[in-house]
């Protein structure tokens, strides 16, 4: 078993609490989805950053430290915006 030291406890109280600051400026900033929340802009970024090279999930997974469901949310919740932009 792996053993539990207050530096990893550290780091991920860090990382909660950045992810929970992150969560809140989003619903304060983008009430009743009329934008997408800034880790969904990040991604789109780096997608538009990077036009000459094919950008798979697993690229997206490395860049931003995320886990495969994490991005494979964020790019359907991606798409039913792009499908309800395109119906208006």
């Amino acid at each position: 078993m792996k053993e539990f030291t207050p530096d990893k406890y550290l780091g991920h109280k860090i990382n909660r609490i950045s992810r929970s600051i992150d969560r809140y400026f989003d619903r304060k900033r983008c009430s009743k989805n009329e934008c997408i929340p800034r880790s969904q802009g990040m991604m789109i970024g780096y997608i538009m950053d990077n036009p000459d090279r094919n950008i798979f999930q697993k690229d997206i997974e490395a860049e931003f430290h995320l886990s495969g469901a994490t991005v494979t949310n964020m790019l359907k919740s991606l798409a039913l915006v792009s499908l309800a932009a395109q119906a208006i």
